[in-house]
């Protein structure tokens, strides 16, 4: 049975928000360097704002292309093949050297050090706030190479971990 990974909407919607502010203000901008400001004593804004125009568009296409990018982004794990990425770069599971998880408890990512070819040697970030079932995929990882469950990736900070309100001085 193959695992079907996809971005997540919040990340897809977030992009084009931005996609969406950067194009408007462009439009703002131009706006303002045509008729809001005429006057020679005002030549600053309008130069400010001619120049804003192609950096917004750039930006916005630049994010733009960022969020086509993840709608089409699919990650697909098969218990035989191994991961594959948009349907081509399959990753084998014998192919894969290594697994960084030092930033998964705290920053949500974790690295995949794997064989390209038998010289050449490449790594796959896999970030769970930006994928759908960042977990099931984990957990199949987990199984399929046989490694221990992380400790403490999942679980939340002891009682214990915490000082107790007694030893706090009184206010």
């Amino acid at each position: 049975m193959a695992l079907i990974v996809k971005s997540t909407k919040e990340r897809v919607v977030k992009l084009f928000i931005v996609t969406v502010l950067c194009f408007g203000f462009a439009a703002w901008c131009q706006y303002d360097a045509l008729y809001k400001y005429d006057g020679p004593e005002k030549a600053s804004k309008r130069r400010f704002n001619q120049g804003a125009v192609p950096v917004l568009i750039v930006l916005g296409g630049l994010v733009l292309f960022l969020a086509v990018r993840a709608v089409k982004l699919r990650i697909e794990a098969d218990e035989q093949t191994g991961i594959s990425i948009n349907g081509r770069a399959a990753i084998a599971w014998e192919a894969i050297e290594d697994i960084d998880t030092s930033a998964l408890a705290k920053k949500g990512y974790l690295y995949i050090k794997y064989r390209k070819s038998p010289d050449e040697s490449a790594t796959l970030k896999l970030d769970e706030y930006n994928l759908d079932f960042f977990d099931e995929l984990y957990a199949m990882i987990r199984t399929k190479l046989g490694l221990p469950e992380l400790a403490g990736a999942q679980s939340e900070p002891s009682a214990s971990d915490s000082p107790a309100d007694s030893e706090k001085p009184p206010t």
